[in-house]
């Protein structure tokens, strides 16, 4: 995700530390125009601590909030009456999250939180990738393939592809063939095997609870076919690939001939 911190150093400190390499994190300067690089940075995640913003720039940030309802804010913040009155005020335009310094800012429990954000705008970079092969695709296929890479817990095999794309499978892969993707199944597969990686990088799931979030009977089967695309066991996945290299690796295999 995209994530615009309006910290004070010693909080972004906490934030960087928590968050890795997982989530890219812009802190613009909180003496420059906050508004401005907010708008800039496509931030989906803005966590702001009240004290940090100079009274001057707060109300355009406000209005900004107010107004677009793309970024969901989480207030990062120590206790001082400032800060509160600040909080206050964020919440008539519909802060969903507070994160108390010192209480609520342990590593498992930011992390919990940045996990459930991330499931609400996971964005698949091999998807994007990918999106120029089927642009030319019937619209009920594309609009098939787009879900199955923005919710590929909701797609679980072909068939269940196929059947939202309003074709059969074998004429699914056929279609899928002449835009250059190797399989059908191939397809399905990396695009699961790309949000399970990005959910056991969060280290706040095993491999079972993947898994199972992945609508598999057992993990058994969620680990044959993850090495059978990738070559690693999921266990390995998250420790041996960072996500360019797993998405390289992906469209390799989603593209390559048979």
């Amino acid at each position: 995700m995209n994530v615009v911190a309006l910290l004070s150093d010693h909080l972004l400190f906490t934030l960087r530390a928590v968050l890795g390499d997982d989530h890219r994190v812009v802190a613009p300067s909180v003496h420059g125009d906050v508004v401005r690089a907010v708008q800039a940075a496509g931030a989906e995640v803005l966590v702001v601590e009240p004290a940090a913003v100079a009274e001057a720039q707060w109300p355009a940030l406000v209005d900004l909030l107010r107004r677009d309802s793309t970024p969901t804010v989480i207030v990062y913040t120590t206790i001082s009456p400032p800060a509160m009155r600040a909080t206050v005020e964020l919440a008539r335009v519909g802060i969903r999250h507070i994160i108390l310094k010192g209480y609520d800012d342990t590593p498992r429990h930011f992390r919990a939180l940045f996990d459930a954000l991330a499931a609400e705008y996971w964005s698949s970079t091999l998807g994007e990738r990918l999106t120029p092969r089927w642009c030319d695709l019937p619209r009920s296929a594309r609009d098939a393939i787009t879900l199955l890479f923005r919710c590929p817990d909701r797609v679980r095999d072909v068939a269940g592809l196929a059947r939202m794309a309003g074709v059969t499978p074998r004429t699914l892969h056929r279609r899928l063939g002449a835009v250059g993707i190797s399989s059908a199944k191939r397809l399905v597969l990396a695009a699961r095997v790309e949000w399970a990686h990005a959910l056991l990088r969060s280290g706040q799931l095993g491999v079972t609870e993947v898994a199972t979030r992945l609508g598999y009977a057992s993990p058994r089967r969620f680990r044959r076919e993850t090495q059978l695309l990738t070559g690693l066991p999921p266990a390995l996945l998250a420790r041996r690939l960072a996500p360019d290299e797993l998405v390289e690796r992906l469209l390799a295999r989603v593209t390559e001939s048979r």
